[in-house]
C-alpha cells in the first residue's frame, strides 16, 4: 500500500545528500580566501548537526589566524554555535511552539512533524539560548548608537501595566529567596487604536514590556518613550491600572514627571474595578449596587459615599468589615480616577486593553500547573510576547546580532586580559608567601 510518509521520508534524504554536496562545494570555494587573509590550514574535522530537515554528519576544513585562534569558516556560514547540535533555525521552531505548548509535547511534535528526535532537555536548552540571547540584546542596546533613531512627535501615548502572577521553585536559589509565586511586571505602550479589518481593532506602534519587577519594568518603558518619541506640550500620556501595588496613579505619576510639558490622565481601570465593587456587593441588595455604579458613573463622589456607608451599616462580620473599610478608604482616596474617558473629552478606546494583553502569558504559564525558576519565567514571558509580534524571529537572526560582534569580541578580550592579569597577580603573592616561608624556615 503506498504510503505518503515513505515519499517524505526519501525526499529527507536527498535533502540531505544534496546539503552535504552543497557544505562541500562551498568549503573548496573558501580554501583561497582563507589562505589569501594568511590564515593557515590545519586540519579537516566531522561534525553532526540536527537541522529542521534532519541530522547532518559533514566535513569541513579547519584553520588559524595569525593570533593561534581556530576558524570554522563553514560553521560561520551555517550560523552554528559551537558545541552545540542543533541549527539556529531548528533552535528558534522549539522555542516558538514551547510557547504554546509543554516541553514533552515540543518534543513529541518536533518528531511527528520533522521526523527528528529530540528530548525535553533539548527543548530547556534551546531556552537557555533565548535567555542568553536576550542578555546579549540587552547589552547591544545600551552599546548602540541612540542618536540615530528618528524620534516620533506624538499626541497622545498610552501607557497600562499590571503584574502576572506565576508559579515558581527555584532550587538553584538560596533558601531564604525562594518564593511559591512570583509576580512577573508587564507593561504595554501604544498610540492609540486604528481598525484592522471589519470591526477588529488594532493597537498602533504597540510595545510590550516585561521585567521581574515593576521598577525595572518603568524604567524600561521610560527608556523607550525617551529614545522613540518626542514629548511637547500637546502631548496627552494617558496611563491605566488594576491600582494594585507597584501600579499605583502615584507610581505612574512618577513615571510621567520625567515629561513636565505632557498633560497625563490615569484611569483606574474599569474592568478591575467592576469585579471588585460585585465582590463586596454580592451578598448585599442589588439596587445598592445599582446605586453605586450609578454615582461611579455621573461621578458622585456624595451620592458614592452613601452607599458605602449605608453598606458599612449592614456588615455584621468582623472579617468582612474589615475587608470593605479597606476597599471604602482606597475608593474615596482614588476616586477621581474612576472618571470615565468621554467626561474627560476623550475617547475610550485604547484604555483599558491590559488584560487582553495578559492573556497570552497566562494562558501559557499559569493556567498548566508548571512551575518556573524566577530567571526562566521572565524569559518564557518575553519568548511569549516576542512570538505573538513576530520579535522572536528577530532575536534569532535579526542584524543586531551581527552588529553586537564587534562589542561581544571586545568584552572578551577584555575579560580575558583581566583574568590573565588577575591571574598573574595570585602568581606573584603566591611566590612572596614561599619566599617569606623559606626565609621563616631559614
Amino acid at each position: 500500500m503506498w504510503n505518503e510518509k515513505d515519499v517524505v521520508l526519501a525526499a529527507q534524504r536527498r535533502t540531505i545528500r544534496d546539503f552535504i554536496k552543497y557544505l562541500t562545494d562551498l568549503d573548496c570555494e573558501l580554501v583561497s580566501k582563507m589562505l589569501s587573509k594568511g590564515h593557515e590550514y590545519v586540519k579537516t574535522a566531522e561534525r553532526t548537526v540536527v537541522f529542521t530537515f534532519g541530522e547532518v554528519t559533514f566535513s569541513r576544513r579547519v584553520y588559524r589566524d595569525k593570533s593561534g585562534n581556530y576558524l570554522y569558516p563553514i560553521d560561520e556560514t551555517l550560523g552554528l554555535i559551537p558545541y552545540t547540535r542543533f541549527s539556529m533555525e531548528l533552535l528558534f521552531e522549539i522555542a516558538k511552539m514551547a510557547t504554546k505548548m509543554s516541553y514533552r509535547k515540543v518534543a513529541s511534535e518536533i518528531g511527528d512533524l520533522r521526523n527528528i528526535e529530540i528530548t525535553k532537555d533539548t527543548v530547556q536548552k534551546a531556552l537557555k539560548l533565548v535567555t542568553n540571547l536576550y542578555e546579549e540584546q540587552k547589552d547591544y542596546q545600551f552599546y548602540r548608537d541612540d542618536d540615530l533613531i528618528q524620534k516620533t512627535e506624538v499626541d497622545t501615548i498610552y501607557i497600562e501595566g499590571d503584574g502576572v502572577m506565576v508559579k515558581t521553585n527555584d532550587l538553584i536559589a538560596p533558601a531564604e529567596e525562594r518564593t511559591s509565586r512570583s509576580d512577573l511586571a508587564h507593561f504595554v505602550v501604544h498610540r492609540g487604536v486604528k481598525k484592522e479589518y471589519g470591526k477588529r481593532l488594532k493597537l498602533v506602534d504597540k510595545h510590550e514590556f516585561l521585567a521581574k519587577s515593576p521598577k525595572e519594568a518603568r524604567e524600561l518603558v521610560n527608556d523607550y518613550i525617551y529614545n522613540h518619541y518626542t514629548i511637547t506640550d500637546k502631548t496627552t500620556i494617558i496611563t491605566n491600572s488594576d491600582m494594585g501595588m507597584g501600579y499605583t496613579p502615584y507610581v505612574f505619576n512618577e513615571m510621567v514627571a520625567v515629561y513636565p510639558r505632557a498633560r497625563h490622565e490615569h484611569f483606574w481601570d474599569t474592568y478591575h474595578l467592576n469585579i471588585r465593587i460585585r465582590q463586596i456587593f454580592k451578598t448585599l441588595p442589588y439596587k445598592l449596587e445599582e446605586r453605586f455604579f450609578t454615582a461611579i458613573k455621573n461621578h458622585s463622589k456624595r451620592d458614592a459615599t452613601l452607599v458605602l456607608d449605608t453598606v458599612e451599616s449592614l456588615i455584621e462580620d468582623g472579617n468582612d468589615l474589615d475587608n470593605f473599610i479597606q476597599f471604602k478608604n482606597k475608593f474615596l482616596l482614588n476616586f477621581k480616577y474612576t472618571k470615565d474617558a468621554s467626561s474627560r473629552r476623550m475617547k475610550h478606546q485604547g484604555i483599558g486593553i491590559m488584560e487582553s494583553q495578559n492573556s497570552k502569558i497566562a494562558n501559557r504559564m499559569k493556567h498548566q500547573g508548571m512551575y518556573w525558576s524566577a530567571k526562566g519565567a521572565v524569559t518564557m514571558a518575553k519568548m511569549i510576547i516576542d512570538a505573538s509580534t513576530g520579535a522572536l524571529r528577530e532575536l534569532f537572526f535579526g542584524e543586531w546580532r551581527e552588529k553586537y560582534l564587534p562589542f561581544k569580541r571586545a568584552k572578551k578580550i577584555k575579560t580575558r586580559s583581566y583574568l590573565l592579569a588577575k591571574e598573574s597577580t595570585v602568581s606573584q603573592i603566591t611566590q612572596v608567601h614561599s619566599l617569606k616561608e623559606i626565609i621563616r624556615r631559614f
